[in-house]
């Protein structure tokens, strides 16, 4: 059985919103961690904070339509991805296989094919949600499936679909909009839902997201259901 590893092709797939994250937990689980993590690292903490910093900054002006920061910004990437790229090989000599040492630098691990949480870390998100009408005020609710170990949440905003820009965080956060009148949630981690006691004079936008490994996945384009009547 091969030896579980970073995996190089996962740090390359990271999305681009969610490098200076993972770089930050990699930072922490490394540096919080000097019994187990006793060699010299490739970077300082320092150095990993400005890598992180640079980024951050650059990336924020790159997509607010700052074109000309696009080479700035493709350079703090290229600076970020190396910094973690670098760090593999440090932490699989002090690891050896074990996964509990490799879980502390929250970078991919090899072996993780069709895995939910790598495919979170590329910024894909639930794909063909659908609800139908069941019996009166119920609504069933699906999407494809997405990987491994995957949780799925989903939620049923009333009226109008989500506006663009509102997002999830990596790390769990969600943000709505102050003006939602109804909402529902279900939380059960099923990909198959049942919405229950539901209005039924009025449509609901459907969006789902998935819970791997720590990690919360973006919001799945919103479909437009309806209870049965």
């Amino acid at each position: 059985m091969a030896i579980i590893k970073i995996s190089i092709t996962g740090i390359k797939a990271i999305h681009v919103n969610y490098l200076s994250f993972i770089c930050g937990l990699m930072q922490l689980g490394i540096f919080e961690n000097p019994d187990i993590f006793i060699d010299t690292p490739p970077n300082t903490f320092d150095e990993i904070t400005q890598f992180i910093s640079k980024y951050n900054s650059t990336h924020s002006d790159f997509t607010m339509g700052g074109i000309n920061q696009k080479h700035v910004y493709e350079m703090a990437r290229t600076a970020i991805l190396d910094c973690m790229l670098n760090f593999a090989p440090y932490i699989d000599k002090i690891a050896k296989g074990d996964t509990t040492i490799l879980s502390l630098t929250s970078l991919p691990t090899t072996g993780n094919s069709n895995d939910s949480t790598g495919f979170i870390l590329e910024g894909k998100v639930p794909k063909n949600v659908a609800g139908t009408p069941g019996n009166t005020g119920v609504i069933k609710t699906t999407c494809t499936v997405y990987g491994k170990r995957a949780m799925y949440l989903a939620i049923l905003v009333a009226d109008n679909p989500l506006p663009e820009g509102i997002t999830t965080s990596i790390d769990g956060q969600f943000m709505l909009p102050p003006n939602i009148a109804n909402y529902y949630l279900s939380t059960n981690g099923k990909r198959n839902k049942t919405f229950v006691n539901i209005p039924t004079n009025r449509f609901y936008w459907l969006y789902y997201v998935v819970i791997s490994g720590g990690y919360v996945s973006g919001y799945s384009v919103g479909k437009k259901v309806s209870a049965g009547a």
